[in-house]
């Protein structure tokens, strides 16, 4: 299987071979043979080496679990819906690649990060009572119109970085 076929699209690639913080840790992590395999796999677009890159793509999805930059995460409550109204959704990036993770689903989906062009994916609409949605990159202003964007009721009770937002703000 190339490495395409898993999910490192040419643009997700490219953005890797040129980022010092992820070369730096691929050879913290791999010796000097496994990352020159690697990276020639990657920039090729190989199928061989199969073992290797197998091992490479469990590092890589582990890193991503553990991204250090939250860029944004959705958290709803609802008074009405019992256990199911509730749950979360994060975004977070690690080497610039943005991955997912959700109290209810996976999504195996990953983009290189682009503040300006990210959209959100896997959520459709926030029509909860209690919504909460923070982040690292983007300030209250643009947290709101995220929220905004994604639909929200305008009579939802929304926390912005954890300071309660009056309704009459998120217009």
């Amino acid at each position: 299987m190339s490495v395409e076929q898993k999910g490192l699209n040419k643009k997700i690639i490219e953005h890797l071979l040129n980022n010092e913080e992820f070369l730096a840790a691929l050879n913290d992590y791999y010796d000097g043979e496994q990352k020159a395999i690697i990276i020639d796999c990657l920039s090729n677009s190989k199928k061989e080496h199969t073992l290797l890159m197998d091992k490479f793509e469990d590092w890589f999805r582990e890193e991503l679990r553990e991204g250090d930059v939250e860029i944004l995460t959705i958290g709803w409550d609802s008074d009405g819906w019992g256990s199911g109204g509730n749950g979360a959704v994060w975004f977070n990036s690690r080497f610039g690649v943005v991955s997912f993770g959700s109290s209810d689903y996976s999504d195996d989906h990953i983009e290189v990060f682009e503040k300006d062009n990210f959209e959100p994916w896997c959520i459709e609409h926030l029509c909860n009572d209690y919504v909460e949605i923070s982040s690292e990159v983007y300030n209250e202003d643009e947290l709101i119109e995220i929220a905004n964007k994604l639909g929200m009721n305008e009579d939802t009770k929304l926390t912005v970085n954890g300071k309660e937002v009056e309704v009459d703000e998120v217009d």
